[in-house]
């Protein structure tokens, strides 16, 4: 489960990990006979290999996956707590969380090639806004998003005490960059346009004094194309 200190609040969901012997792992997956207050289950399926999910009839979410104890090392994890262990369970998470965050670098793509798809995701979530497909649009604008807040955990020091989620560039930055997202807020609720020029400046402002090679002609090429096919 989630790390020890990091208590569930009203909005909480449960995650968790369920370590069984290779005899009864598949059983589990496809059961929910053990899942607690089972009565109450609203719908229940399975969402991978390992994983599942469950609502209940309050609404309450529970995402879980079942692993036998060699099956441990498929995971991905940054944070965690170990309630119950009789198979080296911490050990083998220790091991899972290192190799997770090597990973994370190994796999991490360069800044060139993240403020490229930035910029390509604002100009095709301009120019799709601009013919009219605004549910595409407003799935290029969370890409980009994504993009920039990527950028953003990697080069513009977080907020002191608070802490990034590295598996998840979006979540919590209304803690660690809190000028910055509510200005990616602002822009969102107030339209199109204005969120991509929010993206854009803050792009500009937070990024480009920090990130060598900064593409300025591009970054001036972007914002006056999306002026011009949102000026209506």
């Amino acid at each position: 489960m989630a790390e020890i200190g990091e208590l569930p609040d009203a909005y909480s969901d449960h995650d968790f990990f369920v370590i069984a012997r290779p005899d009864a792992a598949e059983g589990l997956r496809d059961s929910d006979d053990w899942l607690p207050a089972r009565s109450r289950l609203v719908l229940r399926f399975r969402e991978t290999a390992h994983g599942g999910k469950a609502i209940y009839d309050d609404g309450h979410l529970v995402e879980y996956a079942v692993f036998t104890p060699d099956e441990i090392a498929l995971a991905r994890v940054n944070r965690y707590r170990v309630i119950f262990d009789r198979a080296d369970v911490a050990e083998r998470m220790r091991a899972v969380a290192e190799e997770t965050r090597a990973r994370i670098v190994r796999e991490a793509p360069d800044d060139g090639w993240l403020v490229g798809q930035l910029l390509s995701e604002i100009l095709v979530a301009a120019l799709r806004e601009a013919r009219g497909e605004h549910l595409s649009a407003s799935q290029r604008r969370a890409a980009a998003v994504r993009h920039l807040l990527a950028l953003i955990a990697r080069h513009v020091p977080a907020a002191p005490g608070a802490r990034a989620d590295d598996l998840d560039p979006t979540r919590r930055v209304e803690s660690t960059h809190s000028v910055i997202a509510e200005r990616l807020y602002e822009g969102e609720r107030a339209s199109a346009r204005a969120h991509l020029e929010a993206i854009l400046a803050i792009g500009e402002t937070a990024l480009a004094p920090r990130i060598a090679g900064w593409p300025s002609a591009a970054w001036r090429a972007v914002e006056g194309r999306v002026a011009a096919v949102l000026s209506c």
